[in-house]
C-alpha cells in the first residue's frame, strides 16, 4: 500500500469481507495476516493507493533504494563497501 497516496476515504476498509483494513494514523493499513489477497480494496480505492502483487515489490524495491541512496549521501559515501573493495 502506498500510504502517501491514501486519502483516508475508508471506502476499502467498508469493501473488505474480513475486516483486514484498520484505520492507523488516518491512513489504511492493510494486516497481511488476516487479508485474503480477493483485491477487493484494489478495485474500490479511488486513488489506486492499493498496489497489486508486482506493483507492491517494484513500490518496495524503489523504496529501499531511496532509502539506501539518502543514507548515503548523509554519510558522505558515494561508494559502497563493495565497490571500495573493487
Amino acid at each position: 500500500m502506498n500510504k502517501k497516496k491514501c486519502i483516508a476515504c475508508k471506502k476499502c476498509v467498508r469493501k473488505c469481507p474480513v475486516d483486514a483494513i484498520p484505520m492507523v494514523g488516518g491512513k489504511a493499513l492493510i494486516d497481511d495476516n488476516d487479508c485474503i489477497y480477493c483485491a477487493k480494496c484494489v478495485r474500490t480505492c479511488p486513488v489506486k493507493a492499493i498496489l497489486k502483487d508486482k506493483e507492491h515489490i517494484d513500490f518496495e524495491i524503489e523504496s529501499g533504494v531511496k532509502k539506501m541512496r539518502k543514507s548515503l549521501a548523509k554519510s558522505g559515501n558515494k561508494k559502497t563497501e563493495t565497490d571500495a573493495q573493487k
